[in-house]
């Protein structure tokens, strides 16, 4: 749960497309990447967490005029980094493509 709603995971969607595709989840908790990767489903994940600097979020939540600045710079401010994701990207340095190829390059290794 965050910003008012609830998000939810199907299992049994998610099995499916991984049997043909490499499906991509946008999890912004370790509770639920935790919970996720835990699941006994067959899937092997490779982990990626995407960061940048406080300032820098700041200024990308401002631009986005959600209207809930503090309560998204409170959620940044409370969300721990992940123990331990195969790679760790600073948005804020690595522009897109480049993040691309990095988890190209770490999703070929596993």
């Amino acid at each position: 749960e965050q910003y008012g709603s609830t998000y939810g995971i199907s299992r049994t969607q998610l099995i499916q497309l991984a049997a043909t595709r490499f499906p991509v989840l946008h999890l912004g908790q370790p509770a639920g990447v935790d919970a996720v990767t835990s699941a006994s489903i067959g899937i092997t994940w490779l982990v990626v967490e995407l960061w940048c600097p406080r300032p820098l979020a700041a200024a990308r939540i401002e631009a986005r005029a959600t209207g809930d600045a503090e309560r998204r710079m409170h959620v940044y401010d409370q969300t721990e980094h992940l123990a331990n994701p195969h790679l760790r990207i600073d948005t804020g340095e690595t522009p897109p493509g480049r993040a691309a190829e990095q988890v190209h390059q770490a999703r070929r290794s596993l």
